[in-house]
């Protein structure tokens, strides 16, 4: 018994390491890669896509009038002076042609969780490009809606300022545009310095995310193609801007 059990003792440790060279998995010919990561917005800048030719790609929208539509300056209709009505509800006339830098408007309600992120995410890209000279409005457009709306913004400090509208600025703003949007909601529109619409663009779809804004606890962004997300385009033309374009 002496015996064996010297010879156990001597055997195990090569017994223990045969079996585990047998039961050990493969190696993987995979080189190891760092995780793919988005490009920062800061850094959408050195993509070269022309706002043309991003128009110009084949169509990703099921409804043609959820396109959005960067127009050049001398194309672009003037923004007109609009009657709203601010919170306590008296009348408000809005001249947004005689502000300065770009304002970003939005015209949203409380009716479904794309049209509550929108208001978010104007407010998101007004604060983060103010330094730039950008400014921002929201518009309550539904009037069923109005009630919830002001506790909202201010539960989620929505820093823009606020008006309420019946659908007859949103018309007024859609005409000038050349848009047909009628009724639909949300809808975003950027005005340059001069106090031309740029841009305009109907629909807002959000998407959850690890990194974004937040709305209601969750964080989202914009989903869109690249190069035809709403920011893309406020960027180029801030860059216009400053170009003296």
């Amino acid at each position: 018994m002496v015996k064996i059990h010297r010879w156990l003792s001597a055997a195990l440790p090569i017994l223990l390491l045969t079996l585990s060279a047998g039961c050990r998995s493969p190696e993987l010919d995979v080189s190891l890669r760092p995780p793919r990561e988005l490009p920062l917005a800061e850094e959408r800048e050195e993509e070269e896509i022309d706002p043309w030719d991003a128009l110009a790609a084949e169509d990703t929208f099921d409804d043609p009038r959820m396109r959005p539509v960067l127009r050049p300056a001398e194309e672009s209709g003037y923004v007109p002076a609009l009657e709203l009505r601010n919170k306590d509800g008296a009348t408000a006339t809005l001249e947004l042609a005689e502000e300065d830098g770009i304002m970003l408007v939005v015209f949203w309600s409380m009716d479904s969780f794309d049209t509550i992120s929108a208001v978010l995410h104007a407010d998101y890209l007004v604060g983060k490009y103010r330094e730039y000279d950008v400014g921002g409005i929201s518009i309550v457009s539904n009037p069923e809606t109005y009630h919830h709306a002001s506790g909202f913004l201010e539960a989620n400090h929505v820093g823009m300022d606020n008006f309420y509208d019946d659908f007859s600025a949103l018309r007024r703003m859609s005409d000038a545009a050349g848009r047909d949007i009628g009724q639909e909601l949300p809808c975003f529109f950027i005005i340059d310095g001069g106090g031309r619409i740029r841009f305009s663009k109907l629909g807002f779809s959000s998407s959850k995310v690890s990194d974004g804004f937040r709305v209601a606890g969750l964080r989202v962004m914009e989903n869109a193609p690249s190069g035809e997300r709403i920011e893309d385009y406020l960027r180029r033309l801030i860059a216009g801007e400053h170009d003296g374009r």
